[in-house]
């Protein structure tokens, strides 16, 4: 099949990775990546370069017209009014995305967020994937997204806000391909290692884990903080850690697998129950999860990975303290890896193709 790839985030480059190595044959692949303000070079570019270039004909830059309307979207004054002033170049993206669909004569258009909603229209066979939770911001989502040919969810709790909705949809879980790099390197640390991984910005509650974290009595753990966010709130994350040397600040770290490798307990800070890429990246590379909620429903695979799974009451420092020191002092030892890479790619295949079909006839 003949097809255009829309997407906006480069931390998506290992889920495209995947889908193009994949590739039957004579399958042909676009890209439309989003272009970047102010920046000289388009890190976009270099995530592409790197990882699957030759796997792709074309590929196109554009200011894509984006929507954050979701749980977790970063609320700071600056990204806010940077997303706002995003919004002037709206009218030449659409006709610049209409302008590459015309000419490819694609058998359906891919996009792989939410965000992408407005793009969305009648004329084309779209296909949405949902990876994020609908925060009710823009009732147009729900007329926007009706209008895809279909609709793929990445678990339970994504869809949830969509129920009821007449949609042509079906749940698959992104794919996870996790291969073991170099695992416990004692360069990087031989104590028991807690990681909180993404952007730190408020609603990821970074601080709440720091909190908790240092009221833990147990000297040979670590919490690595992975990734970079909001400038203020990194600063008073900072403040929050103190001098507290079992807390360590990565920063942005490209080889990510490298951390997945050698950490042994993967956090979430959410407000409310969430899983997420990290978690998934985390129990595919063998670390157990500490995460926000009770609701086993809302885990793929949770039989496969209930031992591994720990949950704590959503902001409660007290009951994260709790969780904590129940896993302090544990490392894996006997890590396993795994894999979901084959079964997504074929469900992804079967339900586009399926889909397409339905559509054209």
């Amino acid at each position: 099949m003949n097809a255009l790839f829309i997407i906006p985030y480069t931390y998506q480059a290992r889920t495209f990775q995947i889908h193009f190595e994949h590739l039957n044959p004579g399958d042909t692949v676009d890209l439309v990546i989003n272009k970047v303000m102010l920046a000289r070079d388009n890190p976009n570019l270099y995530w592409i370069n790197k990882y699957y270039r030759n796997k792709i004909r074309n590929v196109y830059e554009c200011y894509l017209p984006l929507d954050y309307c979701f749980n977790g979207r970063n609320t700071g004054l600056l990204f806010s009014a940077s997303a706002r002033i995003h919004t002037l170049t709206d009218a030449a993206s659409f006709s610049r995305i209409e302008t590459i669909i015309q000419n490819g004569n694609y058998d359906y258009i891919y996009l792989s967020s939410l965000i992408l909603h407005k793009i969305i229209t009648g004329k084309h066979p779209f296909i949405i994937h949902v990876q994020e939770i609908y925060d009710g911001s823009n009732p147009a989502v729900f007329e926007n997204v009706k209008k895809a040919t279909g609709v793929i969810f990445v678990d339970t709790a994504t869809k949830k806000a969509f129920e009821g909705i007449p949609l042509n949809s079906t749940i698959i879980n992104l794919p996870f391909h996790q291969e073991a790099q170099q695992v416990h390197d004692t360069a990087l640390s031989t104590e028991t290692v807690f990681a909180i991984i993404g952007t730190v910005i408020p609603v990821k509650g970074v601080d709440l884990v720091i909190r908790a974290f240092r009221k833990t009595a147990g000297k040979d753990n670590e919490l690595w903080i992975v990734g970079t966010g909001d400038p203020a709130y990194l600063r008073h994350c900072r403040t929050a850690a103190g001098t507290d040397p079992r807390i360590k600040f990565w920063g942005n770290v490209e080889n990510i697998q490298l951390v997945y490798d050698n950490a042994d307990f993967i956090i979430r800070g959410d407000p409310q129950q969430c899983t997420g890429r990290t978690v998934y990246e985390g129990l595919y590379s063998g670390c157990h999860v500490i995460v926000p909620g009770s609701d086993p429903s809302l885990f793929h695979e949770y039989s496969r990975f209930k031992d591994m799974i720990h949950f704590y009451t959503p902001c409660s420092e007290l009951d994260l303290i709790t969780v904590i020191e129940q896993c302090a002092g544990e490392k894996v030892t006997h890590r396993r890896y795994f894999s979901n890479a084959a079964e997504y790619v074929a469900r992804f295949n079967e339900f586009v193709k399926s889909s397409v079909t339905e559509h054209s006839s």
